[in-house]
């Protein structure tokens, strides 16, 4: 948020700050609980679950193909309505930001380039 807005000569408020650190915090909660689901899902499996491995049987089975669907398409789309979501109320909170759509929004994080990604996660 801080190179895109820099890269538009743009200032940065204590609002966004703010907004940035509790999305942050979002979607470590979206992605905690996906993990979670996924476990629960690898743990009632029927047959070759995690509990049926155990010598347990799962309260709630769920088949190999309900698992795929959830691990494979489900989450996927939580966490793209999640995005989708969240670039909507982002539009309506900070009418005025670097990006004009979510399209261009897209390109300019690609722009920042192979270097700045590198260098953000040292």
């Amino acid at each position: 948020m801080r190179a895109l807005y820099q890269r538009a000569g743009m200032p940065v408020t204590a609002a966004l700050e703010r907004y940035t650190r509790q999305l942050t915090g979002a979607w470590v909660a979206v992605l905690v609980l996906l993990a979670a689901l996924n476990l629960a899902l690898a743990a009632s499996a029927v047959p070759g679950g995690l509990l049926v491995m155990l010598g347990l049987r799962p309260w709630w089975p769920v088949t190999h193909e309900q698992w795929s669907w959830c691990a494979n398409i489900a989450n996927w789309g939580l966490i793209g309505g999640f995005f989708v979501l969240e670039y909507a109320l982002r539009t309506r909170l900070f009418p005025d930001r670097p990006d004009r759509n979510a399209v261009q929004f897209a390109r300019q994080m690609a722009q920042l380039g192979p270097a700045f990604w590198r260098d953000l996660l040292r």
